[in-house]
């Protein structure tokens, strides 16, 4: 597991309230947009928090799922069963003092540091065969579009998964690396942005639908 129980305690009482964080996409984008150069310290920000802000979108969505009942509970103990006696036992201590849900401890429970990671346990939790196309096909947003004719959330669904992908490796070197030159450029910076939107808006109302 990623953290141990007292470090899920520790994070969850930071966090505050669920939000959609599709909206800090915009609110990021909106900031970046202000920029009259390519100024790198910024823009190497720009990737960094957008994988923060889709680690903490797939972590909300698995803790929603799994606390709304089953088969998501189940599937959420069947992560949690997979850590150590020593962290199974500091979870029971958590969960029977009602300080962590069983949500909040299987949405710890694994690794989203790349693409495949977080399909992975999105296909798990939601039971769905092919993740990538329920995702990309994910239209409907309020309860009042059920029906309509409407387009996909994610407009270009391999431009956006191919940027993920490289969005999570240029951040891992961003943070990891002491490079000269990064490559990153206010148009990709964009790229990331514009994309990024895309992907944790599926996956929002993607989890919303089902809740």
């Amino acid at each position: 597991m990623s953290r141990s129980p007292e470090q899920i305690f520790e994070v969850e009482t930071r966090a505050g309230r669920r939000r959609f964080l599709h909206y800090e996409v915009k609110t990021l984008a909106h900031y970046a947009s202000k920029l009259k150069e390519d100024v790198t310290p910024f823009l190497e920000y720009i990737p960094v928090r957008l994988v923060t802000i889709i680690e903490n979108c797939v972590r909300g969505a698995v803790q929603g799922l799994v606390d709304s009942g089953e088969p998501y509970t189940e599937r959420g103990i069947e992560i949690i069963s997979k850590w150590s006696s020593k962290h199974l036992v500091q979870s029971l201590k958590y969960f029977s003092n009602k300080k962590l849900t069983i949500g909040q401890l299987s949405a710890h429970g694994f690794s989203v540091g790349n693409l495949a990671d977080i399909m992975t346990v999105l296909g798990h939790l939601s039971g769905e065969d092919d993740i990538s196309s329920a995702l990309a096909e994910q239209t409907t947003r309020w309860t009042e579009d059920k029906g309509k004719d409407l387009s996909p959330i994610i407009v270009d669904r391999k431009a956006t998964f191919s940027c993920i992908d490289r969005l999570f490796e240029l951040r891992h070197i961003i943070v990891h690396e002491m490079v000269f030159k990064t490559g990153l450029t206010r148009e990709l910076a964009e790229e990331f942005l514009h994309h990024t939107g895309h992907f944790v808006e599926a996956i929002e109302w993607f989890t919303t639908e089902r809740l």
